[in-house]
């Protein structure tokens, strides 16, 4: 399968009529305010700047009329000195090649209409955008946060596969979501936030998860930077099925029918930037915000590669627990992270017993020296909610779900979670239980004399 989106509706659904002549201005914003008070309109307040500059209804008709197909460039040619220019080097659908620049401040009144002064400035921040986290994602910033050659020494190497692609984009949305707090930026992030969730849902080649974790990441950033740029052509170009794009459901806040103009409603990209350096500025902690959260997702990938789970111990006081390094006490339940190690056969008990994760290995969550910043607590209940939703320790992280809060998705923990009393031996779902974390029928035999507690037998 192609490694653009997974949005292959046939082309053929973009059946609007193209039209080549240009358009008549007169009809073009109605009702609206002349042109000197559309030119006025400041971004204070984005989503009343979309309304009253025009920009709302003339983008949704515009596209309405003409169609999705490299609608940037044709209405730039529709629209320059009234249409009788013709051509357009406007191209805001490439990174590489791409020429989507900020209209010239001051000149608002020389559109036709002035309208689209205003969706200029909402196209180039979004290209920018789009752009910025393109070239973020190959910044060597971004592996020197990850810093893979650690999580290997203090956690062992992780094993993601074809999830890292997942992993990675639920970072980079978690990243928009923790950035959203400055409030120039929390329409765009919200956006992009969501579209991280389009990325995830790639045909990309099987990502091989024997091979290192650094190929294994370099297969996933190559192929979100790819997406970026199939999402760019959507947008910018109408290439593909743009009722894919986030916010396109139903009808737009403002009326707007158009997937494209319904993507843009609400002015989401009316940020006070006018060159491209402004808006890397804002892509910038979003990249580095979730190359740390990426970061702790490996963290949790690592454990589980090296067969290590969560033990939840019904049989375990709250004093017990609290002399646990690592523990948390959560609901009136013990939380560990620990390891089944099988021991000598014995006639008297079970072959195998559970140990807590070293303190060693575990205290390095949450201490600021070791760069993880893992909050033990939210880890276990993480971990815990997404076992509770796929008992078959088969969950994962939906792209399709990630929140725009700054939060973690379920499942972003997906090490194994183990409910039993004294030893994950008497789990109700022994049976289903991971191979590599070492149980087995044999490595659990309980004697038929066995008291109650197991803990009396070993």
């Amino acid at each position: 399968m192609s490694s653009t989106l997974f949005l292959t509706v046939s082309f053929l659904a973009l059946t609007s009529t193209v039209r080549s002549t240009p358009l008549p201005q007169s009809t073009a914003n109605p009702g609206l305010p002349d042109k000197a008070s559309i030119c006025a309109v400041t971004y204070d307040d984005p989503a009343q700047a979309w309304v009253q500059s025009g920009a709302s209804h003339f983008l949704d008709n515009w596209l309405l009329t003409n169609g999705e197909t490299n609608w940037v460039n044709r209405m730039d040619q529709m629209t320059t000195n009234g249409g009788k220019q013709g051509t357009s080097n406007l191209n805001c659908v490439d990174f590489a090649a791409g020429n989507c620049p900020y209209p010239t401040s001051g000149i608002c009144e020389k559109f036709t209409p002035p309208s689209l002064y205003h969706v200029r400035n909402a196209i180039s921040t979004a290209y920018n955008m789009f752009k910025g986290l393109h070239e973020a994602l190959q910044n060597v910033v971004i592996k020197e946060i990850l810093n893979v050659d650690t999580i290997v020494a203090d956690f062992g190497p992780p094993k993601e596969g074809d999830a890292i692609l997942g992993a990675l984009n639920a970072a980079l949305g978690i990243g928009a979501g923790l950035t959203a707090a400055v409030p120039e930026i929390s329409g765009p992030l919200s956006v992009l936030s969501s579209a991280f969730g389009m990325l995830a849902s790639t045909g990309a080649e099987p990502i091989d998860p024997t091979i290192p974790i650094e190929q294994q990441l370099a297969a996933a950033f190559d192929a979100s930077e790819s997406s970026l740029q199939a999402v760019s052509r959507l947008v910018f170009g109408g290439d593909g099925d743009t009722s894919k794009l986030p916010g396109t459901g139903g009808t737009g806040p403002n009326g707007e029918n158009s997937n494209i103009a319904k993507f843009f409603a609400n002015g989401k990209f009316l940020v006070k930037v006018s060159e491209k350096g402004a808006v890397d500025a804002l892509i910038t902690p979003v990249v580095e915000n979730g190359a740390r959260m990426l970061r702790q997702r490996l963290v949790s990938t690592a454990l589980k590669s090296q067969g290590y789970y969560v033990f939840v111990d019904q049989d375990r006081t709250q004093d017990d627990c609290n002399g646990i390094t690592g523990s948390r006490w959560i609901e009136n339940q013990c939380f560990t992270i620990e390891h089944f190690r099988l021991s000598a056969s014995s006639p008297q008990g079970i072959r195998g017993t559970t140990k807590v994760i070293s303190k060693d290995i575990v205290l390095k969550f949450d201490d600021p020296n070791a760069g993880y910043n893992i909050n033990v607590e939210q880890f276990y209940r993480n971990a815990d909610a997404c076992q509770n939703a796929h008992p078959g320790f088969d969950g994962n992280i939906d792209p399709n779900g990630i929140p725009t809060d700054g939060s973690y998705p379920q499942c972003f923990f997906n090490i194994p979670v183990v409910k039993a009393k004294a030893t994950p031996c008497l789990a109700d779902n022994l049976g289903a239980l991971p191979g590599n974390l070492e149980f087995s029928e044999g490595a659990c035999e309980v004697p038929m004399d066995c008291p109650g507690h197991p803990r009396d037998c070993i």
